[in-house]
């Protein structure tokens, strides 16, 4: 039979339009059509018909029993021609030769056609209907049928194309690899080079780069913080300023160039610029520099972020000294276990102390509250009292609306303010300057409290502690999402920060439902105009037994944070490499949830690293 290749003019040896015959042979000038063959093709049923134009450039050819015998370009190009001994060639070679039409016919392993899967490939089926090959325009053969043979006989177990070499990998049926037929020589050398001294190229890119390409570092997508870290670098300057009332009253001083000072109050305007804002002293003059800036922080999580005494209170601290004061922030009211101050969920300020009356009932995972937590009252006229607001601050009360309902207020044990709680989510109280105590009873129907904020003026920070003891992510995202969004968009945050895990693994929760929930909590609180995100995945913790590991719910985070464009940060990098090396770190609790041990320093890992992404501490 003559030598086949898939790259022949499609022509007659007179040169004539395409014949009937389709067997290509080798002359001295060219690969022609010889149509002296065509008896022995019509001895095998296989002159050739044609299929119609598979696409703009494509044409089909069948033999007469209807299998693909070839086909061919606009341009005369024949590609991927098969034979009725089922021969198959590539552009370099032939991978099973005619002699092996018996074995073919043995197994029904004549070629025919499945028809077009796009313009650009075809599928061939064995007459078993099992999948045989596929073939390009490009005239590339890919051979799917096992149990083939190399003409000498070697059985081949599989045939596959190599990238990125543009080659055949041959193995042999223990997975063992043949050899390769054909592809790119130089991208070979190329690969060759980038594996270095490792055995294979993957082995180079693990050291580096996790299985979804993500770099093996602690942080990712830090510069999406880029608005927090501009107003730290403002506050920072401005920490410590003297605040004034009215621009007026600032620039009655005459304070020596350089001093920094806010007005806020004031809304007159000179030069046509707002009054209000941030002040620098330069050659005897007032310059304003911008609008009051204040971080406005949210610590969303489980009982790590609850906990005053694992790392925020130093947290809130430390941030206060170097930003500025704008107040003590969120205050909750529910509880968890039981109705003492240390399981209420409170403020992190520790001067601020809540005490809640025999009456009140608590709901502390299902309240649309920024904190998931809020406590109510039917019938009672017992009061939450809380004590330690600093002052010069203002008071904003979040509820839950209810129909009728209504509750009293006072300061420092004086008169009594009554308030309707029957529609919106937040009421800003009239508040005493001198702060103190403020006391909150039921007047009317079913009232449902949630907490306070407590605010300043001026630039600085105001710390919200929104964790809840216990919970896990699919619990905050299981809530109401537009009373939610409307709780944390009243708190006026710029910057959150969401840490879950510990509660999800001892739940059982795959890393895949965990990143679900997490990324429910981004898209809700991006609706509420929160600037800043931050994930923060744990620790692994001392539980053995325990299947879903922290590494595969920091693995998941980092995706969602990537397609969020929010930060990440893995505090693995912070606590060890392995439980082993940070035990003294974490209390031993493998059944239930293990906390930071804080007679060991054990908040301190979080807390540098949260100085380091929000402070830019070395």
């Amino acid at each position: 039979m003559p030598t086949t290749d898939i790259h022949a003019k499609f022509r007659s040896s007179t040169g004539e339009k395409l014949l009937d015959a389709s067997l290509v042979e080798e002359t001295s000038d060219a690969k022609v059509l010889k149509a002296a063959e065509r008896a022995s093709i019509a001895d095998l049923s296989n002159r050739v018909k044609s299929g119609g134009r598979i696409s703009r450039n494509l044409f089909e050819f069948l033999a007469r029993d209807g299998e693909m015998f070839s086909f061919f370009d606009a341009e005369g190009i024949l590609h991927a021609l098969l034979q009725a001994a089922s021969v198959i060639v590539d552009k370099d070679r032939q991978f099973v030769s005619a002699a092996q039409k018996a074995d073919l016919a043995d197994v029904s392993q004549r070629v025919r056609t499945r028809g077009r899967v796009s313009d650009n490939l075809l599928e061939f089926l064995a007459k078993n209907g099992e999948l045989f090959g596929r073939a390009d325009k490009a005239g590339v053969f890919d051979i799917i049928q096992n149990g083939l043979k190399l003409p000498d006989g070697t059985k081949i177990y599989s045939f596959k194309r190599v990238d990125p070499e543009n080659a055949i990998l041959l193995t042999y049926a223990t997975g063992e690899k043949m050899g390769t037929l054909g592809g790119d020589t130089v991208l070979r050398a190329e690969v060759a080079a980038a594996r270095g001294s490792r055995s294979n190229l993957d082995q180079r890119m693990s050291v580096s780069l996790d299985s979804y390409g993500f770099a093996k570092v602690a942080d990712q997508g830090l510069d999406n913080l880029r608005r927090t870290r501009r107003r730290v670098a403002i506050l920072r300057a401005f920490a410590g300023s003297t605040g004034y009332s009215t621009y007026a009253a600032l620039n009655a001083t005459s304070p020596v160039d350089g001093t920094r000072a806010w007005v806020d109050g004031d809304t007159g305007t000179h030069s046509s610029i707002p009054n209000s804002g941030l002040y620098v002293r330069r050659g005897g003059s007032w310059f304003r520099v911008g609008p009051i800036e204040q971080l406005v922080y949210a610590s969303i999580g489980d009982s790590w972020q609850k906990a005053r005494d694992y790392y925020g209170a130093e947290w809130y601290a430390q941030l206060k000294a170097a930003l500025g004061d704008a107040g003590q922030g969120w205050c909750g009211y529910s509880w968890v276990t039981s109705n003492t101050l240390g399981n209420i969920n409170g403020c992190i300020d520790a001067a601020v102390q809540v005490t809640v009356g025999a009456s009140w009932t608590p709901s502390y995972t299902t309240s649309t509250g920024p904190d998931l937590g809020c406590q109510s009252d039917a019938a009672g006229t017992d009061m939450i009292s809380t004590t330690g607001i600093a002052a010069g601050q203002s008071i904003v009360l979040f509820y839950e609306p209810v129909a009728g309902a209504s509750v009293e207020y006072r300061w420092n044990a004086g008169s009594w303010t009554t308030v309707a709680l029957g529609s919106g989510t937040s009421v800003a109280l009239t508040t005493d300057p001198a702060g103190g105590q403020l006391d909150i009873r039921r007047v009317a129907g079913a009232p449902r409290l949630c907490g306070h904020d407590a605010r300043k003026l001026g630039p600085g920070v105001r710390y919200h502690k929104l964790g809840a003891s216990g919970t896990a992510a699919s619990q905050w995202a299981a809530v109401n999402a537009a009373a939610q969004q409307a709780s944390w968009a009243a708190l006026g945050i710029n910057h959150a920060d969401i840490q879950f895990g510990v509660n999800d693994q001892n739940a059982g929760q795959l890393a895949s439902l965990v990143s679900t929930s997490v990324n429910t909590l981004i898209t809700r609180l991006k609706a509420a105009a929160v600037a800043a995100i931050a994930v923060y995945s744990p620790p692994e913790l001392n539980r053995p037994l325990l299947t879903n590991t922290m590494a595969s719910y920091a693995a998941a985070f980092r995706q969602v944070c990537n397609t969020a464009n929010v930060a990440f940060h893995d505090l693995q990098a912070d606590y060890g490499l392995a439980v082993a090396d940070y035990t003294d770190l974490i209390d031993p609790d493998p059944v239930a949830s293990p906390h930071p041990r804080i007679s060991n320093g054990g908040g301190m890992p979080i807390l540098a690293a949260k100085r380091r992404i929000i402070l830019g501490d070395n």
